[in-house]
């Protein structure tokens, strides 16, 4: 909300009319697959097979819930057609003001732009909400490049001397992760973004079963389930690079 109004003399207070924030609707999705392990297997494997299988599985899912995540980012996969309750993809250069199309690079200057472009995004009512940008998240392709703009002392631009302070120093925390092709970068705010959930009960891990067992093979079941749900554009920027 916006400011407080000051009490007057005779000590009535203002009346502020409460409106009810829209909330993104989302669910929990399962995602699974089946492993067989044949008599040949256990019999020259020993116990090995199985917890080999079960560490197997366990990265599978955290590799799909990492995947999910963004794949929504992208509007990539079962998110292509992603959008949020207003209508709009999650970014939306237009209607949310935190997408840049035509793409630029990496740099100073854009970093600058993207981080003044969250700050200024404002609530219902038209009020700033200072989201200060916490997150650069980029391709590998990217990286280093990243890290020379976030943790050079020195200003990065060519045409300034060795003497010039680089004023994104330590401005943002860097993450990288090879799920995103490269080209686009994205900036992150530390408020609500991207809200992973997992089914309750879980300890958010997958749940192995046996299926069936027979003298030639064992059959097992592993699900997990997992969702995602972008809850609001406002700390969210994209650029999509070059």
């Amino acid at each position: 909300s916006g400011r407080l109004s000051k009490v007057l003399e005779s000590g009535e207070l203002t009346e502020e009319q409460i409106s009810n924030e829209v909330y993104e609707e989302w669910k929990i999705e399962s995602y699974g697959k089946e492993f067989v392990l044949t008599r040949q297997m256990i019999i020259n494997d020993d116990l090995n097979a199985f917890t080999n299988l079960l560490s197997e599985f366990g990265k599978m899912a955290k590799r799909t819930a990492n995947g999910i995540v963004y794949d929504l980012l992208q509007s990539a996969g079962d998110y292509a057609s992603y959008t949020m309750k207003d209508g709009y993809a999650v970014f939306d250069a237009t209607n949310h003001s935190n997408y840049v199309s035509t793409g630029t690079a990496l740099s100073q200057t854009s970093l600058a732009l993207a981080k003044t472009s969250m700050m200024r995004q404002v609530d219902g009512k038209g009020n700033a909400l200072n989201i200060v940008a916490k997150y650069l998240v980029v391709a590998p392709e990217q990286e280093i490049l990243a890290r020379v703009l976030l943790t050079s002392q020195g200003s990065t631009e060519t045409s300034k001397n060795s003497g010039v302070i680089n004023p994104l120093y330590n401005s943002m925390e860097i993450i990288v992760d090879a799920e995103l092709s490269s080209g686009a970068w994205y900036v992150m705010g530390d408020r609500r973004t991207i809200k992973a959930g997992y089914l309750a009960g879980t300890g958010r891990r997958p749940i192995i079963q046996l299926d069936s067992s027979s003298l030639t093979k064992t059959v097992f079941q592993g699900v997990f389930d997992f969702g995602v749900v972008a809850e609001d554009f406002k700390a969210m920027y994209k650029n999509a690079g070059v």
